[in-house]
């Protein structure tokens, strides 16, 4: 889990790293907070995200990190919620699919409408296939 959390947190910031934009601390507490959510919380059920999400808030709310808390609703939850990549904060924003156009010519059996859940699992496929990999694992030598 710590691997995912690393991944997605490489993977969001490597469009700043790339441009030598200094993130806010604010983005920086929305990024790392998303990428915990679904770095350990991503593949739980809904119920599990339920109660992953409300001991999450109750941490960030602890340590007086409430800019990082999304603006959810009763039913919503962190994972419903994505940092604007196109925002300098990375305010948050509801996770939402495309507008679906039927194409000209249909073939129901390669039909795919964007849903809530494949748009954000696109999403996150999408930047971690981008982030750039290391073959080699770091080479540590001592100093004695």
């Amino acid at each position: 889990q710590v691997v995912n959390i690393l991944n997605l947190l490489s993977a969001s910031l490597q469009p700043m790293v790339d441009s030598s934009e200094v993130p806010s601390r604010t983005a920086c507490l929305r990024i790392l907070a998303y990428s915990v959510s679904w770095g350990m919380g991503g593949l739980l059920d809904n119920e599990e995200r339920s109660k992953f999400h409300i001991k999450f808030m109750e941490v960030l709310q602890a340590r007086g990190d409430v800019e990082a808390i999304p603006p959810c609703k009763e039913s919503e939850t962190i994972f419903e919620y994505v940092p604007d990549w196109n925002d300098r904060v990375r305010s948050w924003k509801l996770w939402a699919p495309m507008e679906w156009k039927a194409p000209k010519r249909l073939l129901f059996s390669a039909l795919l409408i964007p849903t809530v859940d494949s748009v954000r699992a696109e999403f996150m496929m999408d930047i971690v296939a981008n982030l750039e990999q290391m073959r080699n694992p770091p080479n540590f030598r001592s100093s004695l």
